[in-house]
């Protein structure tokens, strides 16, 4: 695998990642992840800090480290799911 698309993954997921973040605290919904679902309950200032430091400082590690090199197709299993997950939290939107 190129550097581009290790690169291409890490982006995607953390562009899918954010945008979990702020469709999860826009709809309410509430959090299905049974990890995240006690940090929301803290209130919208943890939970954003979470998803968006701690969540893509590990895809950061990842990428830096080569692991969507050496796993290409979980990597492309990630972004799928994670891309699914958005497309379903945006439907909600409409």
């Amino acid at each position: 695998m190129r550097y581009f698309d290790s690169f291409f993954f890490a982006v995607t997921l953390a562009v899918l990642n954010t945008l979990d973040a702020f469709l999860t605290l826009l709809l309410g919904s509430g959090e299905i992840n049974p990890f995240l679902e006690p940090i929301l309950a803290l209130g919208p200032g943890p939970f954003l800090f979470f998803k968006l430091v701690v969540v893509n400082a590990v895809i950061y590690l990842c990428y830096h480290r080569g692991a969507f090199t050496r796993f290409p197709r979980l990597s492309l299993g990630l972004v799928c799911l994670y891309l699914a997950v958005v497309a379903f939290s945006a439907g909600l939107l409409c």
